[in-house]
């Protein structure tokens, strides 16, 4: 083989590596993470964004997307430029001390996740197949605890894989209500009237707890070795992560008065419409999005228990602690599940919104983007010497 194509050749495999890391793991694990809190049911749309009406809905959506894109963008550069891929480090490095505060949050905000994704995932079951909501609970705990115990490779891996089956499970049931509602949802957008403020403080509450995903995918990040490649793959994410979002609350128009009462909107709206390979579809993807989501919040848990154990006994946790970590919170989360899923994202969501803003958003978006436009100049002038 000529000298010049295997120059080549390894230039084309340095460049699909980088990007891999980079963007594919990154953006993958955002969205592995983040859908299933913000998505899963699609209550949480109705509660953020259809009920403010068609074109509330629409302007709340495009304000996240704007937020998350900012935050996000912000977070990946700052963990790169102080080397801090756990939830822990990186808030010792942005707010010192009071990094703590932060992880009181952060942990009830994982019992909350958890408790809608295992609460949804039981009910599907339930619904369509008729067994217990407990086997729901079972197959999460033996499905997260086995890749837990096999680390962070293999959940990275893990979570490309749900993306690849979200981005399949909902273009179909996109283009399945658009065949079945498109009328009715074009006429709720021609009859939309005037729009209020009220979409704001909802797309602000939405955007403060979805946006620490960012946080919890940190562990993705490290093979981010480039700033301009930190800001374009936090914005991907903060974008990406907003197209379900567009695509439910469109979905949702054509029966926005049925939707609101729905306890699970999308199963509800899957189950009238004429698609019958689409509840198969939508079930096993679902699902994988709450493996996702729940697989996301506890490696992310475990990242920093790892870290601390690294500074305390020089070593990282073994397979079987993370496991442990990973079914006692899942069985703490699903005896809150108890309190339904409605309740938990009403009052749960929104109230870690608030607390997210002072420990995390403001101090991001203050201390965190000065540290960064200092390490910028500071690195331009070590290679002006």
């Amino acid at each position: 083989m000529p000298p010049a194509l295997t120059t080549t050749s390894i230039g084309l495999n340095t460049n699909l590596t980088r990007f891999t890391q980079a963007y594919v793991v990154p953006v993958s694990t955002y969205l592995a993470v983040a859908i299933a809190g913000g998505y899963g049911t699609g209550r949480e749309v109705v509660q953020f964004f259809s009920g403010h009406g068609a074109m509330g809905g629409l302007f709340g959506i495009g304000l996240s997307a704007l937020l998350l894109a900012l935050t996000t963008a912000l977070s990946f550069e700052f963990a790169r430029l102080h080397r801090v891929y756990d939830y822990r480090s990186f808030l010792q490095e942005l707010i010192g001390p009071y990094w703590i505060l932060f992880e009181v949050l952060y942990l009830l905000l994982l019992f909350i996740v958890l408790a809608v994704v295992t609460s949804a995932a039981g009910a599907m079951l339930s619904n369509r197949i008729g067994v217990s909501e407990n086997y729901g609970l079972f197959a999460m705990v033996a499905i997260i605890g086995c890749l837990l115990f096999f680390g962070r490779s293999v959940v990275e891996r893990s979570m490309v894989i749900v993306t690849a089956l979200l981005a399949v499970a909902f273009s179909y049931y996109f283009v399945a209500v658009i065949s079945a509602d498109g009328s009715r949802i074009l006429e709720q957008l021609n009859q939309s009237g005037p729009v209020g403020r009220s979409w704001i403080r909802s797309a602000a509450q939405f955007a403060l707890y979805s946006g620490v995903a960012a946080v919890i995918a940190l562990f993705s990040t490290t093979g981010i070795d480039r700033r301009i490649d930190a800001f374009r793959s936090g914005a991907l994410c903060g974008v990406l992560i907003m197209v379900p979002g567009l695509l439910f609350h469109l979905s949702f128009l054509g029966r926005l008065d049925e939707v609101n009462a729905a306890t699970v909107p999308i199963y509800w709206m899957i189950d009238r419409i004429d698609a019958p390979a689409l509840m198969p579809i939508y079930l096993v993807a679902m699902f994988a999005t709450f493996l996702g989501t729940g697989l996301g919040f506890l490696q992310a848990l475990n990242e920093r228990l790892d870290a601390w154990s690294m500074g305390r006994h020089g070593r990282r946790m073994g397979g079987i602690a993370h496991v442990g970590v990973g079914v006692v919170g899942l069985l703490i989360s699903a005896g809150l599940a108890q309190f339904g899923i409605i309740a938990l994202i009403a009052r749960g969501y929104g109230t870690m919104a608030w607390g997210f803003l002072v420990v995390f958003f403001v101090p991001l978006l203050t201390v965190g983007a000065s540290k960064i436009w200092n390490g910028a100049f500071s690195t331009r002038a070590k290679l002006s010497v």
